[in-house]
C-alpha cells in the first residue's frame, strides 16, 4: 500500500470520529423467518407449504396409529378372554364334577354307616349300658331309710358318702324318725324334710337341711336352719324347683291332732277336726312363704315343679291337679284337674308342663285292686296318651301300690318305688323294659322277692 492510500484512510476515520455508534436490536426470529420466508422464491415457498403439510400429517397418521395399536391390544385381549372362556367352563365342570362325586361319595357313605349308628345308638348302646349298669341322666341321687341319709351313684349304685344332719333332741317320747328329699333333678341340690314323731304329744316336728353337692369328688355340704322348723300337722310331701329357687311342702295331720301351729283344735259337734291339709310355697331367696288351704278331709301329696319354677303338679285323694303358683286365690281347688279317677296314689310332671305321669291300681272284681300301672297324660286336655308299666297282681301278693315317682331335670329318666318293685330307675323314654333295680328297702333281700319293705325316699 502506498503512502497516499494510508493517510486517506487516516483522515477518514479521523473525520468520524466525533460521531456516536448507536447499537441496532435484531428483529424477531419469527419476523426474520417470515421475512426470509417472504422474500424466498416461489418455488420454494411451495416446497415449504408441503413439508409444514407432509408434518402435519405425519402427526396425525402418528396418533392414528397409536390409537388403532391400543384398540388392537383391546382387540387382542377381548379375543384371549373369547378363547378361554371354553377352558373356564370346562374347568368349572370338572370342579363340579369333582364335587358331585365327593358329595355322592358322602352320600353313600352315610347311607351305610347312618342306619349302623342309629341301631348302635338305639338298640345296641341301651342294651350295652343297661347290661353294665351305665345310663345318661343324673349321676347322683339321695337315699333316705331307717339308717340315715347317703349320696349314692345312680350307675353303680354305690354309697358316696353319708349325710350329716344336725343331732336331734333328745326326748324319751321321741318317736320314729323317716326323711322326706326333695332335688332339683340334676343331681347337685337336695333338700331334707326330717321328720320326727312325739306320740305322747300327738305332733310331728319336721326339721328342713339343705344339702349341696361340690367338688370333683362329690363332698357334701349340709345348711340347718334357713327354713323354720314346723311343728303340728306332718309334712306330707316335699318338693324343690329345678333352679332351686322355690320350695314346696303340704301338711297333713290327722284329726283330731294339732294345727299347724302346734297348738290343739278344738273339738264339737259341728268341728271334729283341725283344717289339716295345706300346701306352703317358700321363696329360698326372700324367705316369704304362701300357702294354700285344703278342706280337712283331703290330703296333699306327691309335689313336683314344671322347670318355669311356677307351676305345682300335686294329687288331692284321688285327683290329680295342676296349680299356678302365680295365680291369686288361697284354695288349690282353683288349679286344674289333669286326672280324676279312682286309684290315683302318685304323680310326677314334665319338666316342661306339657305331660304328667300318673300311678294308679286298677280294680277287678271287687275292692282289691290287682295291677299296678303307670300312665302318661296330656296335662293341656286331660287325655291319657299311653301306659308306661302295666304289672299285674299275683296271687298270694300283698296289695301292690306306688310309693315314689320322680322324674329327672330331662324328663326322660324316672326314679320309681313300689311294694312291687324296689327304688329302680325307668330310662329311655320311659319304656318299661328299661326298668333298673337300684336299691332294695330290705337289705337282707337284694332281690327283693318277698314284697316287704322299710319306709323309704329318693330322689335326684
Amino acid at each position: 500500500m502506498t503512502r497516499e492510500i494510508e493517510d486517506r484512510l487516516r483522515d477518514a476515520f479521523t473525520s468520524g470520529a466525533d460521531q456516536h455508534i448507536h447499537a441496532e436490536p435484531l428483529p424477531p426470529a419469527r419476523k426474520t423467518l417470515r421475512a426470509i420466508e417472504e422474500t424466498l422464491p416461489p418455488a420454494e415457498k411451495t416446497l415449504h407449504a408441503i413439508r409444514k403439510i407432509l408434518r402435519a400429517i405425519g402427526k396425525t397418521l402418528s396418533l392414528a396409529g397409536k390409537t388403532l395399536c391400543a384398540i388392537g391390544k383391546a382387540l387382542r385381549a377381548i379375543w384371549e378372554s373369547i378363547l378361554s372362556i371354553p377352558t373356564t367352563v370346562h374347568d368349572w365342570y370338572l370342579r363340579q364334577t369333582e364335587n358331585v362325586q365327593e358329595t355322592l361319595h358322602i352320600v353313600v357313605t352315610l347311607s351305610f354307616f347312618v342306619p349302623i349308628s342309629a341301631s348302635l345308638v338305639i338298640f345296641v348302646i341301651p342294651w350295652v349300658t343297661s347290661l353294665l349298669g351305665f345310663h345318661s341322666g343324673p349321676f347322683l341321687m339321695l337315699v333316705g331309710d331307717g339308717n340315715g341319709v347317703t349320696l349314692r351313684a345312680t350307675n353303680t349304685k354305690a354309697i358316696i358318702r353319708g349325710v350329716e344332719l344336725p343331732p336331734l333332741p333328745q326326748d324319751s317320747a321321741r318317736g320314729p324318725v323317716d326323711y322326706l328329699l326333695a332335688g332339683n333333678g340334676k343331681g347337685r341340690a337336695f333338700y331334707v324334710a326330717r321328720r320326727a314323731t312325739f306320740p305322747q304329744r300327738g305332733v310331728s316336728v319336721t326339721s328342713f337341711h339343705r344339702v349341696e353337692v361340690y367338688g370333683d369328688t362329690n363332698q357334701t355340704r349340709t345348711t340347718s336352719g334357713e327354713i323354720p322348723t314346723v311343728t303340728g300337722a306332718a309334712v306330707g310331701s316335699f318338693a324343690l324347683s329345678g333352679d332351686g329357687s322355690f320350695l314346696a311342702y303340704s301338711l297333713n295331720g290327722s284329726p283330731p291332732a294339732y294345727g299347724f301351729d302346734g297348738e290343739a283344735c278344738g273339738r264339737n259337734e259341728t268341728q271334729g277336726f283341725c283344717p289339716v291339709a295345706r300346701l306352703v310355697v317358700v321363696d329360698l331367696s326372700t324367705k316369704s312363704t304362701r300357702s294354700w288351704a285344703v278342706d280337712g278331709a283331703e290330703r296333699i301329696d306327691n309335689l313336683s315343679w314344671t322347670a318355669d319354677h311356677r307351676t305345682l303338679g300335686f294329687t288331692v285323694k284321688s285327683e290329680v291337679r295342676v296349680l299356678d303358683t302365680a295365680a291369686l286365690g288361697d284354695t288349690p281347688v282353683v288349679g286344674r284337674t289333669v286326672a280324676r279317677k279312682e286309684g290315683v296314689i302318685a304323680a310326677t310332671i314334665s319338666p316342661d308342663g306339657r305331660r304328667m305321669l300318673v300311678g294308679r291300681t286298677r280294680e277287678s272284681g271287687g275292692d282289691n285292686p290287682h295291677a299296678l300301672i303307670i300312665d302318661e297324660y296330656s296335662v293341656a286336655d286331660g287325655v291319657r296318651t299311653r301306659t308306661l308299666i302295666t304289672s299285674m297282681k299275683i296271687y298270694g301278693e300283698p296289695v301292690p301300690h306306688w310309693n315314689l315317682l320322680r322324674i329327672d331335670s330331662t324328663g326322660e329318666h324316672l326314679l320309681i318305688m313300689s311294694n312291687r318293685y324296689p327304688l329302680s330307675r325307668l330310662d329311655n323314654d320311659l319304656h318299661e323294659n328299661e326298668i333298673t333295680p337300684l336299691v332294695s328297702p330290705n337289705a337282707s333281700d337284694p332281690n327283693f322277692s318277698n314284697f316287704t319293705s322299710s319306709p323309704m325316699s329318693a330322689t335326684w
